[in-house]
C-alpha cells in the first residue's frame, strides 16, 4: 500500500489493516449522491425480495464487485429496493447481494457467464436519456425513477426556513440538485428572519434538507418524511401538474402535516416556545456496581463522554439537567459504555443499528430559562464540582492541565484563581477549547511540578457580577483558601505516558501482509487445527475453510473475490507468507519514513491469518518467527529508536487454544474447566451451527470463547467490577494470563501492548495487569481499544492512553460525508 505522508509537523505514516477491516473505509449508505459529470446517465437499480433482508447491496463492474459497497434501501416501504448511480455509457455487469447471496436480477435485459456456473445480469447504458430503471421489482412493475419524470408544467415552489440563530450561510439541498450544499442558496432579503428560495420543479417526488452553516436540518413541517440512511429524516415533498396554477409553499409557513388533535396541540406548543427550555433526564438502573452514565444524543453530537449522569442524594436516580432551545431531540443513555434506550420516552426513532433512539420533543411545556451574557447572572446547572482527572490532568512532570465547562451564551469569561503549595493567590484566564449545543468548555495549563500542592476555584465573570465554583456548590464570592478545591498527588495520583509512546509516530504491520523476508517458515499448514480444511472438494470450491498459501506475493485478486468460493467473498483463508524476518529487511525504510513505534496485530500463535483467536498466548507463532529470530529484530529495532507494541486481545481465545479444547474433550473433569462459560455439553462434532449455544463467545463467533474471569457472575456482569472482593477472581486463569507481560516484554523485549476489547474485560484485571507490566518495564505503554469515553480505563492502575477511533471518526464523517458540522466546529 501507498505511503501517507503528511508534510508540516512531519508525521509520516504508513498503515497496513487487516483486509476484513478495509470495508469500513466505504462511503456510507445514504449519502448525498456526488453530482454528475455532463454526459452521465442517473441509473436506478430495483429489486424486490422475497422476504425482509437483513442486508441488501449491488455489486457489479462498476464498483468491482465489492459485496457492501452500495446498500439498496426501500425508503417507502413497498418492498422494492433501490439504488441510483451515475455511470457513463456503456455496458455493466451486476448482481443483487441479499444477505450474502449473490442474486441475478430476473427483470435484466441481457446476460452472461459469471464465471462460477451462474449468469451476471447486463445493463447497456446508453446516452440517449438522462435517466434508466433497471430491474423491476418482482419482474412485473416499475419502479419510480430517482429523477422525477416530466408531465408537462413546472410548477413553482417556494421555500422557506427560519433557524434559531444567524447563520452566515443557509442552502437548500435535495434530489433536485444531486443533493448539493451550495448550490441552491437560500436568502433573507427582508431581515425578518426568514430564508426563502424559489424553484420551478416538475411534477414528482422529492427529498430535500436545509443546510445552516454546515448542519443539515430537517424540514419538520413536511408532509412526508423518509430515512436519509443516517439515523435521521429527510423531508419530502410531491409536486402534482395541479400545482402548477397557484405554485406551492414549503417549510415554516407551508400547510402542517395532518393529524389528530394531539399533533395540532404538540405543533401548537412547539411554535409557541421560545428561548432555552429546562429538561430534566433521569434513568434508574437495574443493575449495581454501574460506574459511569453518560447521555449521549444530538443536542451533543452523540459524545459518549460529554454529559455525565450523577446520583447525588444517593437514591439510584442518575440525573442532567440541560438547556435546550424547542425542537425535537434524541438520545440515548451509555451505561458504562453501553447504549441503553429509555424506554420511558414518549417516542422512539431508529437509530440506524436495528435499535431505538428515545425522542423527546421540547415545547412550551418545558420550564422556561433566559440567559444571555452581561446579564449578571450564571446558569449553574450541570457546571462540573467533583475533582478527577476530567478536571484536573497532571500529564507530565511539570505541566497539569485544569478545564471546566459553562452553557453557551451565559458568560463573558472563565478563568482561575489558584495558589501554589501555600502561596499567594494568581489568576489566569482559561481558553475556550470546544463546543456543543449545551456547552462550551475552557482550558489552561500550569507548569507547575505535578507534585505541588494546588487550591483552586474556577471564576465566571458576566457583566458586574463573578461566580466561583467549589466542591460545595457555586459561590457568589471569591471563597478562601480552605473552601477551594485542593489538589495533590495523593488526592489524584499522576500518571505519565512515556515520552517514546506519547509523542511517537506508530506505524500499523498485520504481519502475515507485510513482507515474506523467510520463505523456509511459510505455513505448512501441518498443525493438527488445521486437519481436514486444506483441501478443496472435487468441484474445485467451497464456501467453508480452506486454508492455503498464495505462491506469488502479488497474487491479489482473491483478496477482493475468492477464486474458490461461489458467492463472490473474499478468501478469508489464505496466506502469503509475511514474516518477522521480512519486517527487519524493512528497519531501515521504517526508520528513515520516522517511524519510532511499530505497532503489530497480534503475534501470538494462532489458526487464523488475522492471529485474534490465540492457541497460546506465551508462544510465538513459528511462522512469523522463532524466538532468537524475533529477539535479534527487536534488537535490531531499537538500535533504529523504532520501540515494539504488539496488539492482545484477553478477553477471549482460540476455540484451538489448549485450555478450551481440554474442556470440550473432558467437561467437567478437565482442570481448566471453568476458564469458559459453558452452557451445554457435550459439544457436537465438527462445525457447530450456533457455537453461542453451547459456551459464551464474542459477538457470537464460535472461534472466540470468552476467558471466565469472575466466577461469581455471568461474563456480561463482570466486566464493570473494580473492587477484586466483590469478585471471585479465577485465579488460576488470571495467573496463567499474568505471565504474559514478563515473557513479551521481559525474555522478548518488546516494549508494550496495544489491548483489544479491553471494556469486556473487569477493572480489577487491568489493575493486576498493569502492576505486572510496571514492575516488569516500568517504561511500557498501554493502549487500550475503548472506542467511547476512555475516563474510566485512562489512570495509573489501567492504561495510558487509548485508540482514537471514534473521536477520529466522527468529526470526520460529520465534517466531509454528512456535512452536518461546519469547518470551524471541525477544526
Amino acid at each position: 500500500m501507498k505511503n501517507i505522508r503528511i508534510f508540516g509537523n512531519i508525521l509520516i505514516i504508513s498503515i497496513l489493516l487487516p483486509l476484513f477491516l478495509l470495508s469500513c473505509a466505504k462511503a456510507p449508505a445514504g449519502a448525498p449522491p456526488v453530482k454528475a459529470e455532463p454526459g452521465m446517465v442517473s441509473v436506478t437499480f430495483s429489486y424486490q425480495p422475497e422476504g425482509d433482508p437483513g442486508n441488501l447491496f449491488l455489486a457489479g463492474s462498476f464498483n468491482d464487485w465489492t459485496d457492501s459497497d452500495i446498500r439498496m434501501q426501500d425508503p417507502d416501504g413497498d418492498g422494492i429496493y433501490t439504488a441510483t448511480l451515475k455511470l457513463e455509457p456503456g455496458e455493466y455487469q451486476y448482481k443483487f447481494v441479499e444477505d450474502g447471496n449473490w442474486i441475478s436480477d430476473p427483470a435484466a435485459e441481457s446476460y452472461t457467464d459469471d464465471g462460477y456456473g451462474g449468469q451476471n445480469s447486463v445493463v447497456d447504458v446508453t446516452g440517449d436519456k438522462p435517466f434508466m430503471i433497471v430491474g423491476a421489482g418482482s419482474g412485473n412493475g416499475s419502479a419510480e425513477p430517482a429523477t422525477p419524470v416530466s408531465t408537462g408544467g413546472r410548477v413553482k415552489v417556494r421555500f422557506m426556513y427560519q433557524p434559531d440563530g444567524q447563520p452566515s450561510g443557509v442552502n437548500l439541498a435535495g434530489s433536485f440538485n444531486d443533493w448539493s450544499d451550495s448550490a441552491t442558496p437560500m436568502t433573507d432579503d427582508d431581515g425578518d428572519g426568514i430564508y426563502t428560495a424559489d424553484l420551478e420543479l416538475e411534477p414528482g417526488r422529492y427529498e430535500y434538507k436545509f443546510v445552516a452553516d454546515g448542519s443539515w436540518i430537517t424540514d419538520a413541517t413536511a408532509e412526508e418524511f423518509a430515512d436519509d440512511g443516517f439515523g435521521g429524516k429527510n423531508s419530502v415533498l410531491t409536486v402534482s401538474s395541479e400545482d402548477a396554477a397557484k405554485g406551492l409553499t414549503v417549510g415554516m409557513s407551508g400547510d402542517k402535516p395532518e393529524g389528530g388533535d394531539e399533533d395540532a396541540e404538540k405543533d401548537q406548543s412547539m411554535d409557541a416556545a421560545k428561548g432555552l427550555r429546562k429538561v430534566n433526564f433521569t434513568f434508574q438502573p437495574r443493575i449495581s456496581g454501574v460506574q459511569n452514565i453518560f447521555l449521549a444524543g444530538t443536542f451533543n453530537d452523540w459524545k459518549e463522554g460529554k454529559t455525565r449522569m450523577t446520583d447525588d442524594d444517593g437514591d439510584g436516580t442518575y440525573e442532567v439537567t440541560l438547556l435546550l432551545p424547542p425542537g425535537s431531540y434524541q438520545y440515548k443513555f451509555v451505561v458504562d459504555g453501553k447504549w441503553t434506550t429509555d424506554q420511558k420516552a414518549e417516542d422512539f426513532a431508529d437509530d440506524g443499528f436495528g435499535g431505538k433512539n428515545s425522542v423527546i420533543n421540547v415545547d412550551a411545556g418545558f420550564e422556561e430559562v433566559n440567559i444571555e451574557k452581561g446579564d449578571g447572572k450564571m446558569m449553574r446547572a450541570d457546571i462540573p464540582l467533583t475533582m478527577d482527572y476530567s478536571m484536573v490532568n497532571p500529564f507530565s512532570e511539570n505541566k497539569t492541565a485544569f478545564s471546566t465547562r459553562a452553557h453557551i451564551g451565559d458568560v463573558e469569561g472563565v478563568g482561575m484563581i489558584y495558589s501554589v503549595n501555600g502561596s499567594g493567590i494568581k489568576f489566569v484566564d482559561l481558553v475556550p477549547e470546544e463546543s456543543d449545543k449545551v456547552f462550551r468548555y475552557y482550558r489552561t495549563v500550569l507548569e507547575i511540578p505535578y507534585s505541588s500542592r494546588v487550591r483552586f476555584s474556577f471564576r465566571y465573570s458576566d457583566g458586574d457580577a463573578q461566580f466561583y465554583a467549589t466542591p460545595d456548590g457555586i459561590a457568589e464570592g471569591e471563597p478562601a483558601s480552605e473552601e477551594m478545591f485542593l489538589y495533590s498527588p495523593d488526592l489524584l495520583e499522576p500518571f505519565f505516558t512515556p515520552d517514546w509512546g506519547r509523542h511517537g509516530v506508530l506505524y500499523q504491520i498485520f504481519p502475515e501482509r507485510f513482507r515474506n523476508g523467510d520463505k523456509s517458515n511459510d505455513p505448512d499448514f501441518s498443525e493438527f487445527y488445521y486437519e481436514g480444511v486444506t483441501e478443496l472438494p472435487p468441484g474445485g470450491k467451497t464456501n467453508g475453510e480452506y486454508f492455503h498459501l498464495v505462491e506469488q506475493w502479488q497474487n491479489i485478486g482473491g483478496l477482493s473475490r475468492s477464486p474458490y468460493r461461489t458467492d463472490g467473498k473474499p478468501d478469508y483463508y489464505s496466506f502469503y507468507g509475511g514474516d518477522i524476518a521480512g519486517v527487519m529487511e524493512k528497519l531501515p525504510y521504517l526508520h528513515e519514513l520516522g517511524v519510532t513505534v511499530i505497532y503489530f496485530n497480534p503475534l501470538n500463535q494462532a489458526r487464523s491469518n488475522h492471529k485474534y483467536d490465540p492457541v497460546d498466548y506465551l508462544k510465538i507463532d513459528p511462522h512469523f518467527a522463532d524466538e532468537d529470530t524475533f529477539k535479534e529484530f527487536v534488537s535490531r529495532a531499537h538500535e533504529h529508536g523504532i520501540r515494539i507494541i504488539v496488539d492482545l486481545a484477553l478477553n477471549h481465545t482460540g476455540n484451538y487454544h489448549f485450555a478450551f479444547l481440554d474442556g470440550r474433550e473432558k467437561g467437567r473433569k478437565s482442570k481448566y474447566w471453568d476458564w469458559y462459560e459453558w452452557k451445554r455439553w457435550p459439544l457436537p462434532e465438527g462445525d457447530i451451527p450456533n457455537p453461542s449455544d453451547y459456551y459464551d463467545c464474542w459477538w457470537g463467533f464460535g472461534i472466540h470463547p470468552n476467558l471466565n474471569f469472575d466466577l461469581s457472575r455471568p461474563n456480561d456482569q463482570e466486566n464493570n467490577i473494580r473492587d477484586i472482593e466483590k469478585a471471585k477472581p479465577n485465579m488460576e486463569m488470571v495467573e496463567y494470563l499474568l505471565e504474559i507481560p514478563p515473557y513479551w516484554l521481559g525474555e522478548l523485549g518488546i516494549d508494550g501492548f496495544r489491548l483489544d476489547v479491553p471494556n469486556e474485560v473487569p477493572f480489577w484485571f487491568w489493575e493486576m495487569f498493569r502492576e505486572e507490566v510496571d514492575r516488569v518495564k516500568p517504561d511500557a505503554y498501554l493502549v487500550g481499544e475503548i472506542w467511547g469515553n476512555a475516563m474510566p480505563w485512562l489512570g495509573p492502575d489501567c492504561f495510558h492512553s487509548t485508540m482514537n477511533y471514534k473521536y477520529f471518526r466522527d468529526p470526520v464523517v460529520d465534517f466531509f460525508a454528512l456535512r452536518s458540522t461546519s469547518a470551524e466546529r471541525f477544526d
